[in-house]
């Protein structure tokens, strides 16, 4: 059975390195923002202190990986029982790394630190890294159909209704987009954030993801607005084989999806226009890790996704997103974190 162990915050961030944030508040987002420190979520530092009171389930092992696995499996039709297992189950990262190999290189800007990650991620999914693994997993026009006739958000508590919206709301304000900017969204997975550009009146929208349902499913429901989206179905780096210039790029939960993000960062450099903003939304961008970016985040969420679904759960301290920003033509201009419950940080990078 897997070891039941109770850890002071300190230690599971020191464990987590970094933690992906939801639109609901769970373990990982409020040991983040307490860990931030930040004044403007006392409400979710005073959570933090409850939760040092919570049992933690300790992974050191494949076997409990394995079973960790199984009883998310067996959850995923009930959310709620499946997030309170995930916020309760830790992977003791160092002992994977002790099993897998620990001579990482010290230059994260290097070919053979991406290698190192791109080889623990494999060694941890027990799969090699297929960039397909990543898209929607909806794959008839049945399925397709089904799910444009059900209302977006029907099948959304009202809590995570609010949240998402606050978010989306919050960006808009940070952004101050013109209806008429050239936008792409990179990564929109179920397109919730082009759906509220499209139901705004943007006319000058793009977007980019690997799943072939997702794109439909955007493209018809941007079509419902009244508005074409120029929708491109492929990976981050198809950005380079497109005509136009953008004015805003935007990743909302997706840019930790990208196994080369130097790479990334350089191409959409090539592609933003002079005045033109980069922003990164709910983005596991941390002051504080192991490594400066690569598989770093080890709480039930992420590990969950790695080996179950094969998706790349990447994280990013930031001095090293400075640097990669900076190496790469760009500067960061914010940090915002805004005050509506819980509020997801959102960088914002310029070009120079």
């Amino acid at each position: 059975m897997i070891k039941k162990i109770k850890l002071k915050l300190s230690k599971v961030l020191e464990i987590l390195g970094s933690m992906f944030l939801s639109t609901g508040k769970h373990l990982s987002e409020i040991a983040y923002y307490a860990h931030l420190n930040n004044t403007d979520t006392p409400m979710l530092q005073e959570e933090a202190k409850e939760d040092t009171k919570k049992e933690i389930n300790y992974i050191t092992s494949f076997f409990e990986y394995d079973e960790f696995i199984d009883k998310c499996r067996s959850l995923l039709k009930d959310e709620d029982k499946l997030r309170i297992l995930m916020d309760s189950h830790i992977l003791d990262g160092r002992k994977f790394i002790e099993q897998f190999d620990t001579n990482q290189t010290d230059d994260p800007f290097s070919a053979e630190y991406s290698e190192w990650e791109k080889k623990f991620f494999e060694f941890l999914s027990d799969s090699d890294y297929l960039i397909d693994k990543e898209g929607m997993e909806v794959k008839t026009d049945d399925e397709i159909d089904e799910i444009l006739n059900f209302p977006m958000y029907a099948s959304w508590k009202i809590e995570k209704y609010i949240a998402f919206h606050e978010k989306v709301f919050d960006l808009l304000r940070v952004l101050n987009l013109d209806k008429s900017s050239r936008v792409i969204e990179m990564g929109f997975g179920g397109g919730g954030l082009i759906d509220v550009f499209c139901r705004l009146g943007f006319n000058n929208l793009s977007a980019i993801d690997i799943s072939p349902a997702a794109c439909e499913i955007v493209r018809r429901r941007c079509a419902a607005s009244g508005i074409t989206a120029n929708v491109h179905c492929g990976q981050f780096f198809d950005i380079e084989n497109l005509n136009s210039g953008f004015d805003t790029i935007v990743f909302d939960s997706s840019f930790h999806h990208c196994d080369d993000p130097v790479r990334l960062l350089s191409a959409l450099r090539k592609k933003i226009s002079q005045n033109g903003q980069l922003a990164f939304l709910n983005e596991p961008i941390m002051e504080h890790a192991e490594r400066p970016w690569g598989i770093i985040r080890y709480d039930g969420e992420c590990i969950m996704q790695i080996r179950m679904r094969g998706w790349m759960e990447m994280g990013i301290r930031e001095d090293f997103f400075i640097e990669a920003l900076k190496r790469t033509g760009w500067s960061l201009s914010q940090r915002h974190i805004g005050s509506y419950s819980g509020a997801v940080p959102l960088f914002v990078a310029k070009p120079y």
